[in-house]
């Protein structure tokens, strides 16, 4: 039953993503270095102004489903020093096999992930159409499920060291994740007795993506 429920709750946010309106998927993030599948998917995005004062004319808080923005629209990010970023994103797996000789092997669409990622974030420099920002510290809560393994879930603080953006448009971003309890070929229902399975594990990602609609910020 709960599996049902988790695998209607990620349709449903996937269709939310990728469907807020006509137009393209834009933003992607892809997670490479867990000790189980390759994980990638489109992220939800929502930005709460944390400077934001009474009176000023534009909003606390905005969202965007794939970089669309459809739900209010704050100042210019140059006109912000920090902001909460609260992500929601789904993810599936890849056919990229992980271990040290390529032992845990996984396909296409065989696991999936919904995770959810509230994060501060600070500007640090702002140029003639160029921005970087980081973020300071976040939490990530994740939930997978798939056809070989029980539904299971993971908590990790979640750092962003490095984001760009170009021409009010465009952005990258390198992601880190640390999980006090790492993910093993075992969770996924992969037999491994050679796996290291206590300690902690840091998983790297990026994230790209450009922005579109509505008279977006960068």
């Amino acid at each position: 039953m709960l599996r049902r429920q988790l695998g209607t709750l990620a349709l449903t946010l996937l269709g939310l993503l990728a469907f807020p309106s006509a137009g393209h998927a834009s933003i992607w993030d892809i997670i490479w270095g867990m000790s189980g599948p390759q994980m990638m998917g489109p992220v939800f995005h929502c930005e709460w102004d944390l400077q934001h004062r009474s009176g000023e004319k534009e909003d606390v808080i905005e969202c965007r489903a794939i970089d669309y923005l459809f739900y209010h629209k704050l100042k210019p990010r140059p006109d912000r020093r920090v902001w909460l970023s609260l992500d929601s994103g789904f993810y599936f797996s890849t056919g990229k096999d992980s271990g040290e000789n390529g032992e845990n092997q996984f396909d296409w669409f065989e696991n999936y992930m919904v995770a959810f990622e509230p994060m501060l974030e600070v500007r640090s420099h702002t140029g003639n159409n160029f921005m970087m920002y980081h973020g300071l510290m976040g939490v990530s809560y994740d939930v997978l499920f798939g056809k070989n393994f029980d539904t299971f879930d993971n908590v990790g603080l979640k750092f962003r060291p490095v984001g760009v953006a170009f021409y009010k448009k465009y952005n990258a971003s390198i992601t880190l994740r640390y999980y006090p309890r790492r993910f093993t070929s075992e969770d996924f229902g992969i037999v491994n007795p050679t796996q290291e399975k206590d300690g902690g594990e840091w998983v790297w990602g990026f994230t790209v993506g450009w922005l579109w609609g509505r008279n977006n910020n960068p």
